[in-house]
């Protein structure tokens, strides 16, 4: 039986181009080919309530599959970081609750009344409104609190 040399080579060159195809192949897959995950974009805008620059409130952005971001609403400007794409936009205007009259004052000293937004349910739970965002962009939001 003769061995020829220049098969020994030829078939060690393959297998070595085999397996460095094949490891390359498995680096892909462990590795893969990148991050795809959507990473919040800059956002700011302003709120306009009745007209006027909302004093201070609070910008609700959410979209499904991502936990919304909330943004203070200070002198009418808001500025944060959001999702990008079509998003839920929701608005509050923060007052102190007062107790209900039929509270006893023993029940008063142990709790607190909390908050209540004082916009009404389309602007807020019940929002219809939408934004698509896009890194950079700027928003004006006119809202009203009827």
């Amino acid at each position: 039986m003769r061995v020829y040399f220049h098969n020994i080579i030829y078939y060690t060159v393959n297998i070595m181009k085999f397996t460095c195809h094949f490891l390359a192949l498995i680096l892909v897959f462990i590795i893969g080919c990148g991050s795809t995950e959507i990473q919040p974009v800059s956002i700011d805008g302003t709120v306009d309530l009745d007209g006027k620059l909302m004093p201070e409130g609070q910008i609700e952005f959410s979209m499904p599959g991502f936990p919304p971001v909330q943004m203070p609403v200070k002198d009418g400007k808001f500025s944060g970081k959001a999702m990008p794409g079509i998003n839920n936009v929701k608005f509050a205007v923060w007052v102190a609750n007062t107790w209900n009259p039929s509270i006893p004052e023993n029940m008063k000293a142990v709790s607190d009344p909390g908050k209540k937004n004082i916009l009404p349910p389309k602007f807020g739970v019940n929002s219809i409104i939408t934004a698509d965002i896009k890194a950079g962009e700027k928003f004006n939001f006119q809202i009203t609190s009827k």
